[in-house]
C-alpha cells in the first residue's frame, strides 16, 4: 500500500512548505495592492499626470486644430 504523505515528510518538509505559501500568500497580496493603488494615498501612482505647463489635450489634437 502507500505510505501516507503527511507521515513520509519530517518537520524541515513542513517548514518548507509553510515558508512556500506564506511566499505565495504574501506575493499574491503584494501583486494585488500593486493592481489597485489606494486612491487616498497622495504617493499612490494614478493614472498618467500632466506635467506643469502642459495643456490638458494631447498634442496631436492642437497640431489638427492649426
Amino acid at each position: 500500500m502507500v505510505s501516507s504523505f503527511c507521515g513520509a515528510m519530517g518537520v524541515a518538509g513542513w517548514l518548507v512548505m509553510l515558508l512556500v505559501w506564506v511566499a505565495l500568500i504574501a506575493a499574491v497580496v503584494w501583486g494585488i495592492t500593486r493592481l489597485f493603488p489606494d486612491r487616498a494615498d497622495p504617493g499612490a501612482s494614478a493614472l498618467p499626470r500632466q506635467r506643469d505647463n502642459e495643456d490638458a489635450e494631447p498634442q496631436l489634437v492642437n497640431a489638427h486644430r492649426h
